[in-house]
């Protein structure tokens, strides 16, 4: 066999594998949890108050999840937190209203400038049985609620903080107690504005309202005779 003939063999053999390659099945990994700072609004003024969802997606039966821990920071020269809440439907309702839910933590130190929370079941297997453990699917892991009222405008990031030993920015446990590292977070921010900008766009719309008025009233009428 000369060099040209095995040139060839090469070639159609690369071939059949690249065709093997794009007729293959695909593979669908199971898709990573997301775990998200999702503010009631962008932007607020001086004096207000808003909340933050933390919400968690993509949570598939094979994640075997069955407990959340997280710290979230503000810039506490901005805002002040006031408290941590479980909405009606959070991420455990299921356990609650079996009696069997375990807040180790959901508490908000404004001086240190976290919120942390913690929990989990207290009988994990009373949750397999009654088909609400492992966690599955999405929802809202809780509320924290805010006052921008330290009289400082700027922007104020809404961050998680790495938890020890892992430096993980959240905990995620399976069945086991065994760490679950393949998720992703999503962060966000608060921007604080002065109250006069919104006061002076009203005051601007109101000017041009009444110049729009006192120019109409100075149009020339006309009366049909």
């Amino acid at each position: 066999m000369n060099m040209h003939t095995e040139k060839n063999i090469l070639v159609v053999a690369l071939l059949l594998l690249a065709l093997a390659a794009f007729s293959a099945p695909a593979v669908n990994a199971d898709p990573t949890i997301t775990i998200e700072v999702v503010p009631s609004t962008d932007q607020v003024m001086l004096g207000d108050q808003f909340y933050v969802n933390i919400t968690i997606s993509n949570i598939e039966e094979t994640h075997d999840l069955v407990g959340i821990e997280f710290k979230l920071t503000w810039n506490t020269t901005l805002l002040i937190g006031i408290e941590m809440v479980l909405p009606p439907g959070h991420i455990f309702q299921a356990a609650e209203d079996d009696g069997n839910l375990w807040v180790i933590k959901k508490t908000v130190d404004n001086e240190a400038g976290e919120a942390w929370y913690m929990v989990t079941v207290n009988n994990l297997q009373q949750g397999y049985d009654n088909g609400y453990m492992p966690l599955t699917g999405s929802g809202v892991i809780c509320q924290i609620f805010f006052n921008a009222s330290n009289n400082i405008e700027g922007t104020s990031p809404l961050t998680f903080m790495e938890l020890p030993p892992t430096n993980l920015k959240v905990k995620l446990s399976n069945g086991e107690g065994s760490p679950i590292t393949d998720f992703e977070v999503v962060e966000s921010s608060i921007e604080v504005v002065p109250e006069f900008a919104n006061l002076l766009l009203t005051m601007l719309l109101l000017m041009a309202s009444v110049i729009s008025i006192i120019g109409y009233k100075k149009l020339p009428k006309r009366c049909c005779k």
